[in-house]
């Protein structure tokens, strides 16, 4: 009988081993510098827009900015005030998050205010005053609004993970609004809550 040959190693040795993924260093929080959670006291600015399509695409631009979205709502509820009522809600429903709004194809965001919503949402829009209070309009001169230098100030905000709270002070009340936002799944930043705006401001005597 011959000498019996050991048996060969199942694979040949590779020496020393590697890791299995070389160390990707410190990881980035996904969202890093795209968006504007600033909780301080700030003057937020823009113009008014009377368009759907051109609401949409600035609005788009500047979602990542909780408080933009803000303005972007109150522009929204101004349009709807003035008579421009099909324009004015679709704009706001764009802005509002989607489990607060109920489909509705024949308006060009495809949403309308939900009918808990709807008596807030008018008194928002057509109480003496209200929303301009909230878009640089004064006591002093009538709530007069400058359409191409629209003033919102915050006094500041606070988040926690994809919610926060924007309180806006209004020019005509003496206590702050706070608005409710929510980050949604495409990242944009939405109102979930607008209730405490539905409340006079001073008139003029």
């Amino acid at each position: 009988m011959g000498k019996k040959t050991a048996a060969k190693p199942a694979a040949k040795s590779a020496g020393k081993a590697k890791p299995a993924a070389k160390p990707a260093g410190k990881a980035k929080p996904a969202a890093a510098g795209k968006d504007n959670l600033d909780e301080k006291s700030r003057d937020v600015k823009g113009k008014l827009i009377e368009d759907f399509d051109t609401f949409k695409a600035e609005w788009e631009k500047n979602s990542k900015d909780p408080a933009q979205s803000v303005l972007f709502f109150l522009i929204g509820v101004y349009n709807y005030g003035k008579g421009n009522e099909k324009v004015g809600e679709a704009m706001a429903t764009s802005v509002i998050i989607e489990k607060n709004v109920w489909a509705d194809a024949s308006s060009q965001s495809g949403f309308k205010i939900a009918a808990s919503d709807r008596k807030t949402f008018d008194m928002i829009a057509t109480l003496p005053g209200v929303v301009n209070s909230y878009l640089g309009g004064t006591l002093d001169n009538g709530y007069e609004i400058d359409p191409e230098n629209l003033v919102m100030h915050v006094e500041g905000a606070g988040y926690s993970g994809n919610d926060g709270t924007v309180h806006v002070k209004s020019s005509g009340k003496d206590f702050t609004t706070p608005f409710n936002v929510t980050k949604d799944a495409k990242g944009q930043w939405k109102v979930t809550d607008f209730n405490s705006a539905a409340t006079g401001v001073k008139q003029p005597e």
